[in-house]
């Protein structure tokens, strides 16, 4: 006979039970279950007979024996590998994962206690998880275990991929889909996070079950703990971030969470108890509930609702934007209201609005919020805001307007079917410079005040700024046609590359980014008579490009190659004999990273002449067996024969959908 007394959260997850006598324990009152903690005594009997049976089985070599005794081999593995590292480091750990990730809003400050003593086991693999994304914030010796870490969780979270889901379990799954965001293998991020969104689902609802079944439980009491409610909330904000589109839709609607809004950050962290039950409906439907969460302190409640609105005006975009059917239609013209960008356009400035002055950059300084700790969350909340407006306004723009003097109307089908309001073309490319300005000066000041925000958020933002701030450079009748504003840009430019290469250096996802970013300067340095180049020869439509407009939809969560793309793809290799990989690959090319960016970008373009040459007569001997009633499009990098000439889709699959996540199924971590 054996009596134990323990919580049934303790005794399920195996590990002892530390009180007083009386609950809540200590591991629910760090995990946010005060409020189910119930200590109770539990006597086990085991009979003589029952002893023998066990005991014959342990015995046998029968294959369930064996099964388990693997399973604590890998706990064992576990429990030295968690040992061998030191408990500051995971503390500084999750302090920096805490201020660098913003839109993971379940850590808390008792979070920084649980990292030595008795750790439960997916405790330790969260913690784990977490240092293998922050390590290389902080430096060489933390971060050189992290092929090992990440070893150690891929081997571990196979064997939990159908257990009995935890609040670690979960949370542990979502920092492992960014790590693998951040890493470029973008299936293994999608697949992260999809596990951790169908464990929370049956969390909650075996929780639920539980809670209403207990006769103590009342319509007063709250279901979910706040760190529970903010997991769930932190599964639906990487959901959006991953998701877009058709291709790969969002798992989960707001309706569909079914959990009450997160506190304020200060009630969060200190426990306690929420002053309202607000749904995502509520706040839809009441202008003064959504203002009362969007001040100061309610920064996750803020992007939460932020992330949904990007998603929507992302899937838009990649689902053809203003192509898809019907948007010639006066009614789907975008500055009538009854269009689907001007709705988007809607629920972004109600966002913005709702928002307190005090969160709203320029208005209120970054160096504001750094001196109370809020630099990296304010500076996100306004990126996604310009990011948001980057993405609306330049869907509108041409992607080569070398012909044009001033902004107008589409210059390639569809075109539509009634005049915009005087000034509406220029007031769009306005609002979009400015964004892109804007996303510079926010990493600028951050920069300033030695505020180091570099992840694969902040890179796509940078990343889509730089775009930009490049295309005002090269076409600045698009914008405000002086050569100050040129040199602006210019410096905006050579920064945001900057920032890129820091990322880089962080994130392997950063190197993808920066090398487009060269592809696209070549191509913009030849549109400005840049060497042999002649902008006449440029096309400018899209429709010229067909396999380069399709790529979205061959890689659907981005990435530089897909194995359908390159089975039909007409593109040339490279067969400059000076250029690193010349003849390997696509495969090949992806990994060439062994150089600055810079220095790629200058190689680009050292094709001989003679090879220009050869190339410009196999083009003009090609376009003479057309036929002259369908004379071909121009190609853009005929007689170029670059790295370029092997990646010129790049440019156009990253205008519209830069999360640069890769299909690759041969990387897939579980």
């Amino acid at each position: 006979m054996r009596t134990a007394i323990a919580c049934e959260r303790c005794r399920r997850s195996k590990i002892k039970c530390h009180h007083a006598g009386e609950s809540p324990c200590r591991g629910c009152l760090r995990s946010g279950n005060s409020s189910t903690c119930v200590i109770t005594p539990t006597t086990t009997t085991v009979s003589s007979s029952a002893a023998k049976k066990r005991t014959a089985a342990l015995a046998s070599v029968g294959t369930k024996p064996a099964a388990k005794k693997r399973h604590v081999a890998v706990s064992d593995e576990l429990a030295g590998h968690f040992a061998g590292i030191d408990a500051s480091v995971f503390a500084q750990a999750v302090a920096t994962f805490r201020v660098q990730f913003p839109e993971c809003g379940f850590l808390h400050p008792s979070d920084l206690e649980c990292v030595s003593g008795d750790v439960a086991d997916d405790d330790k693999l969260r913690l784990i998880a977490i240092l293998a994304v922050s390590g290389r914030y902080l430096g060489e010796s933390a971060d050189a275990r992290r092929a090992d870490h990440v070893a150690l969780l891929t081997r571990e979270l196979q064997h939990r991929i159908t257990a009995p889901p935890s609040l670690s379990l979960i949370q542990c799954f979502l920092v492992m889909a960014i790590y693998e965001w951040g890493e470029g293998v973008g299936y293994s991020a999608w697949m992260y996070a999809g596990i951790a969104a169908r464990m929370a689902q049956v969390y909650r609802a075996t929780k639920t079950e539980v809670i209403e079944r207990d006769a103590k439980a009342t319509s007063n009491n709250s279901i979910l703990s706040e760190v529970e409610i903010r997991t769930m909330w932190t599964y639906f904000a990487i959901d959006k971030l991953l998701s877009c589109g058709k291709q790969r839709p969002a798992m989960m609607k707001p309706e569909d969470i079914e959990v009450r809004m997160p506190q304020s950050e200060e009630d969060f962290v200190f426990g306690s108890e929420p002053r309202s039950m607000l749904s995502f409906e509520d706040l839809m439907t009441d202008a003064s509930l959504r203002k009362q969460t969007s001040s100061p302190g309610f920064h996750f409640c803020i992007l939460v609702r932020g992330l949904d609105i990007w998603h929507k005006i992302h899937s838009w975009i990649v689902d053809g934007g203003r192509k898809q059917p019907r948007m010639t239609e006066p009614e789907n013209c975008p500055w009538n209201p009854t269009s689907q960008w001007a709705k988007l356009k809607e629920q972004l400035s109600r966002w913005r609005e709702d928002q307190d002055p005090r969160l709203k950059y320029p208005e209120t300084k970054v160096a504001t919020h750094v001196h109370f700790g809020q630099g990296e969350v304010f500076a996100y909340i306004n990126l996604l805001y310009y990011l948001c407006i980057i993405f609306l306004r330049r869907e509108y723009i041409p992607l080569l307007p070398s012909a044009e003097r001033e902004p107008r109307g589409p210059i390639d089908p569809p075109f539509y079917s009634e005049d915009a309001p005087l000034g509406w073309w220029r007031q769009n490319t306005d609002e979009l410079f400015d964004a892109a300005a804007r996303v510079s000066y926010i990493m600028r000041d951050l920069n300033s005040l030695d505020i180091a925000l570099h992840t694969p958020f902040t890179g796509l933002c940078v990343f889509t700024a730089a775009l930009m701030n490049g295309y005002a450079v090269t076409f600045p009748h698009m914008h405000r046609p002086t050569e100050r504003e040129r040199d602006l840009r210019r410096r905006l430019a050579a920064e945001n590359l900057d920032d890129l290469e820091k990322i880089a250096r962080l994130w392997p996802l950063g190197e993808e980014w920066v090398q487009v970013m060269s592809a696209a300067q070549n191509l913009y340095d030849r549109l400005i008579g840049d060497g042999d180049a002649a902008p006449s020869t440029i096309s400018r439509c899209r429709r010229d490009y067909p396999e380069l407009e399709n790529s979205v939809h061959y890689a659907p969560i981005g990435g530089f190659y897909s194995d359908k793309r390159d089975s039909s793809s007409t593109q040339r290799p490279c067969r400059c004999p000076q250029a690193p990989g010349g003849g390997a690959s696509q495969g090949q090319n992806q990994k060439a990273h062994g150089s600055s960016p810079r220095a790629r970008a200058a190689r680009s373009r050292q094709c001989s002449a003679k090879e220009r040459s050869a190339q410009q007569d196999r083009e003009s001997e090609k376009s003479h067996e057309q036929s002259s009633d369908h004379p071909p499009a121009p190609d853009p990098f005929a007689g170029y024969d670059t790295d370029v000439a092997n990646d010129d889709w790049r440019l156009w699959s990253f205008w519209d959908d830069p999360h640069l996540l890769s299909w690759d199924t041969s990387a897939i971590g579980i």
